[in-house]
């Protein structure tokens, strides 16, 4: 996989049971791990607070020409803030996906379980960017352009993220440059 105008590697993983120890940041090595099988290596790597001043301040210290991805903070829970904090950021709007949101619907009715407003959450996607489906969990991946970087936001449960980044990766090796 090779993307014409990358110029460097960044990850950041976004949340507090990172920072606190409950939890360890093993979806930055798996990524490190399946961004080396294309010969890519990451530039750097931070873990951030699930507060959107800090996955702010963690964005404003990548470049454009970057490739970025961003793990956590997707789910339905009120401290899943990473695509409000991206949309801001990019000064981009946070659009409603009503193809993501029937899907959210169909799969809580198949369950016989009842519609939540957390799923209309679930399903707003800065514009510039495309959902990728999670087979395993709730929340989709998202893909795009956005300020200039390639932008790749994944789960952060480590079995979700895993089930995205190939669909991911596809995505990024299907691209011919930065600025398409």
């Amino acid at each position: 996989m090779t993307v014409h105008g990358v110029r460097s590697v960044r990850l950041i993983a976004v949340g507090d049971e990172l920072l606190e120890g409950r939890t360890l940041d093993t979806n930055g090595q798996a990524i490190q791990k399946a961004l080396a099988a294309y010969g890519v290596s990451v530039e750097g790597a931070q873990i951030v607070r699930d507060d959107p001043a800090a996955i702010s301040a963690a964005l404003d210290r990548t470049q454009p020409g970057d490739l970025v991805f961003l793990t956590g903070g997707l789910g339905s829970t009120p401290d899943d803030l990473t695509r409000e904090a991206l949309a801001d950021w990019a000064e981009v709007d946070l659009v409603l996906d009503t193809e993501l949101e029937k899907y959210f619907q169909e799969r809580r009715s198949q369950r016989g379980l009842k519609p939540l407003a957390t799923v209309q959450n679930q399903s707003l996607v800065p514009t510039g960017m495309t959902p990728l489906n999670n087979p395993v969990g709730s929340a989709p991946g998202l893909v795009g352009l956005l300020a200039g970087r390639l932008v790749v936001v994944l789960p952060g449960v480590p079995a979700e993220m895993t089930s995205i980044l190939p669909a991911a990766l596809d995505w990024l090796a299907g691209r011919d440059q930065l600025d398409g």
